[in-house]
């Protein structure tokens, strides 16, 4: 019969498959947090490209109503 002792080199490979898993769950999280800040920083500077574009637009003539005044001094 086998003997229930954990041989070395399982223990090994057991400990480097928890070390990668680790590393890709850190990995996969520092991704997701740098796609969302530039995601996040990309929609911004869209909103404000895009105002500042609306903000400069005018009229090259502008309408203009004559009045007539009539200045009343005293």
């Amino acid at each position: 019969m086998d003997s229930p002792e954990v041989n070395e080199e399982d223990q090994i490979n057991d400990t480097s498959d928890e070390a990668s898993r680790r590393r890709r769950i850190l990995f996969r999280s520092l991704f997701s947090v740098a796609f969302s800040l530039s995601v996040f920083s990309l929609f911004s500077f869209s909103v404000l490209y895009l105002a500042v574009l609306i903000g400069n637009l005018s009229i090259w003539s502008p309408i203009s109503v004559h009045s007539r005044c009539k200045i009343v001094s005293s």
